[in-house]
């Protein structure tokens, strides 16, 4: 029918939902009723200001059903024990590389401390080795963890993981700014090895000239082959098609307004790449540098004879401490995975949801860093405590991880599948 028709038979009902209602069955009506019509309208006159009438009405009746809903008085349990197993459960192909990934490096740099051992002040600095070697010779070769105020360590600690941890996490922007900074103390001769970093940095605006000039030449050579990348153009030729107005793209644009609006959607997706690509590379650089450094550290205790204690020891807070660090670096390779490899979505789309999940899981991490800091600062500096206790910390800690990280992610998830199923089975029995 004609939009006069339209408007003139359903005038009168849409002027009374303007009227406001308590009644909720009512407004479930209403809402269900301007959802057709948007419909209708939207396939009869989609360039018609009664879709934006009707648009904001329904958007009326949505907030006054939404806004004032409470919120569910265990929000708090639901997110910590169903809405991040869940989490983890999407994401644990990635957490398992993650870990599989610190834990080789670990080994690897028992190995090569053990080969060389140079290589231990090379990491950890003849500072650190030396004090150590004096706390041995002392007789307490862990008294590194007493040092210090129990609180003011605690503050410490924590601060450092937590630091860490987000340097993980936000990996890409770690390595521009310390890129920067390392290439300029190069420049000064203070950072000579530093160059693979101010090259991570260098290499960006040596792409994006790379790019560009590959994109001018192509243009020149084939510019139907470029045709493809005009993703927002081709739009706008369709929404003119259906208005009766289309035109084509060779006669939109001039040919150097189509160069550049060309080169502005390849910009996007090739910087979308390098982008995606440094945030893993920096993911994967902080964890081969704390998993080499950690197997380091512990060789040094191995090569005096208290290999077995350090892990009864330091594995105290070290268990979810060294986990946290992992499952940050893990989620910094969301990030970058979102990027490079965003599926069926949008790039900005499959980062948004990937920033989200790597959120979500990064609050359990700083609980897990909080709580490591605790036993690093008042339980680990007694590293004469009975054997058994030792052992009842571990498994307390080992068994939380393998609780909350493998366990209950795939039962939430089981029990989540299974009401699916009831739902679906309860519709297809609806006559």
């Amino acid at each position: 029918m004609r939009e006069v028709v339209f408007i003139k038979q359903n005038k009168e009902r849409w002027l009374s939902y303007e009227q406001h209602t308590s009644d909720p069955d009512e407004l479930a009506q209403r809402f269900v009723n301007l959802v057709d019509d948007i419909g209708y309208a939207r396939t009869h006159y989609p360039f018609s200001e009664t879709v934006v009438y009707l648009n904001n009405l329904a958007s009326n009746i949505y907030l006054s059903i939404y806004k004032a809903r409470k919120r569910e008085p265990n929000w708090f349990r639901r997110y910590f024990l169903e809405d991040i197993p869940l989490t983890i459960y999407r994401q644990r192909k990635v957490l398992l590389f993650a870990s599989v990934f610190f834990i080789l490096l670990y080994l690897i740099g028992i190995f090569i401390a053990q080969k060389d051992p140079n290589f231990i002040r090379a990491v950890l600095s003849d500072e650190y080795v030396n004090m150590t070697r004096e706390n041995i010779d002392k007789g307490k070769p862990f008294g590194v963890y007493d040092e210090q105020h129990p609180f003011s360590m605690f503050v410490q600690i924590a601060w450092n993981n937590i630091r860490v941890a987000l340097t993980t996490f936000s990996s890409f922007a770690y390595l521009l700014f310390y890129g920067l900074y390392y290439c300029i103390m190069s420049l000064f001769g203070q950072q000579p090895l530093a160059g693979w970093l101010a090259g991570c940095i260098i290499a960006v605006p040596l792409c994006y000239w790379l790019l560009r000039v590959y994109t001018r030449y192509r243009f020149r050579r084939d510019p139907a082959s470029l045709y493809p990348l005009l993703h927002t153009e081709l739009e706008e030729a369709v929404k003119d098609n259906d208005k009766g107005a289309y035109m084509p793209v060779t006669e939109r644009y001039t040919p150097p307004e189509l160069s550049v609006r060309i080169w502005r959607n390849v910009r996007i997706t090739y910087f979308s790449f390098l982008l995606g690509l440094l945030c893993m590379a920096g993911a994967l650089l902080i964890l081969f540098y704390n998993g080499v450094m950690v197997g380091t550290f512990h060789q040094m205790f191995i090569a005096h004879g208290f290999g077995i204690k350090w892990i009864f020891v330091v594995m105290i807070h070290g268990t979810l401490e060294l986990f946290s660090i992992a499952v940050a670096g893990a989620c910094g390779i969301m990030l970058g995975n979102a990027l490079l490899f965003p599926g069926t979505f949008k790039r900005i789309t499959a980062l948004r949801k990937a920033a989200v999940d790597a959120v979500k899981i990064m609050s359990v991490v700083i609980l897990m860093l909080l709580v490591a800091a605790v036993f690093e600062s008042y339980v680990t500096r007694y590293e004469d405590m009975p054997l058994p206790l030792s052992v009842v910390i571990l498994l307390v800690c080992a068994g939380f991880i393998v609780l909350y990280f493998y366990l209950l992610p795939r039962e939430v998830q089981r029990r989540r599948r299974t009401e699916d199923q009831r739902v679906r089975d309860e519709f297809l029995k609806i006559p």
